[in-house]
């Protein structure tokens, strides 16, 4: 939840190694308190977390994410290590796993955590981070009171679950997810009619072949395996075709829809075997309708 203010939470500015290492970076700072990552339930990867002692150190100490450590000193673990940000040389302490800080759609930035008490200033927003086993509902009114005991006059805003936060985060790519899905079984479906349509108006119009193959000594399994062969010839052309279009329009795809990549080659075969089985599974019946043609039909007609 937050406290009060419209003010900022972190910021960004400009971290160099101290020493051997690896570039100058861009990185967002967010002061936080001790026990910050237990209570997200973020993993430390190297090092520890802040300790209240950490709060008033002098010189002052920092923790890194992966990512930022292995930018900075060429190393994921760079505890031990030292970073100068604004003209204040700071001690890697810890090292995190990256903390989606705007959404689980969004990238894991580089990000350095300092120690609120000696960074955060005179921000007028602060954001509480509360674990409990307890529902939302029955919550809140023990949050505000444990505020207003404190402070009386203190606005306390934006009260929500993790499990809120991290659904609001994936709302929009969630819903294109279902529409998207929901086109994909309709047309799905759709292809799978056609396919089944498309083979038994063939073989409506081959009857009299298929049955003079048959009288003239062809095994039913054969000619139900030469229906078979032609879906499957088609089918193959059609997957073919499909996924060229499917590269070409992988890229939009992909800045629609989170969590997948342009070439994702898992995907891409999944997704062929799946229309590769309903195809075959359309062919099937009519396959079987033209290995039941009747010679005798045929050749009266004839």
């Amino acid at each position: 939840f937050e406290l009060a203010g419209r003010g900022r939470c972190c910021w960004r500015t400009t971290v160099t190694p101290v020493g051997d290492g690896g570039e100058e970076i861009r990185s967002i700072v967010h002061p936080v308190t001790q026990d910050y990552f237990g209570t997200l339930g973020a993993s430390v990867a190297f090092g520890r977390e802040f300790t209240q002692a950490d709060q008033v150190a002098d010189p002052s100490v920092a923790i890194l994410n992966r990512a930022t450590s292995l930018r900075l000193f060429g190393d994921e673990n760079g505890v031990g290590r030292e970073l100068e940000m604004a003209q204040t040389t700071l001690t890697v302490v810890g090292v995190v796993d990256g903390v989606h800080h705007w959404g689980l759609d969004q990238d894991v930035e580089s990000a350095v955590y300092v120690p609120h008490q000696r960074f955060a200033g005179d921000f007028d927003m602060m954001s509480l981070a509360v674990r409990s086993e307890s529902e939302l509902s029955t919550l809140v009114p023990a949050l505000r009171e444990a505020v207003w005991a404190l402070q009386p006059d203190q606005p306390v805003s934006g009260v929500t679950s993790m499990r809120q936060l991290v659904s609001s985060s994936v709302a929009t790519p969630r819903f294109l997810s279902i529409l998207l899905g929901t086109f994909a079984a309709v047309a799905l479906l759709l292809a799978c009619g056609g396919i089944y349509s498309s083979m038994l108006y063939s073989v409506g119009q081959r009857r009299r072949e298929l049955g003079i193959r048959i009288a003239l000594g062809a095994e039913r399994s054969d000619v139900a395996g030469l229906v078979l062969r032609q879906g499957v010839k088609l089918t193959v052309a059609g997957i073919a075709l499909g996924v060229l279009g499917a590269l070409a329009l992988s890229k939009v795809l992909e800045s629609m829809v989170w969590g997948i990549t342009a070439t994702d080659p898992l995907t891409f075969m999944g997704v062929a075997g799946l229309l590769a089985v309903v195809a075959v599974m359309a062919c099937w019946a009519p396959a079987r309708r033209a290995a039941k043609a009747d010679p005798l039909e045929s050749l009266r007609a004839e």
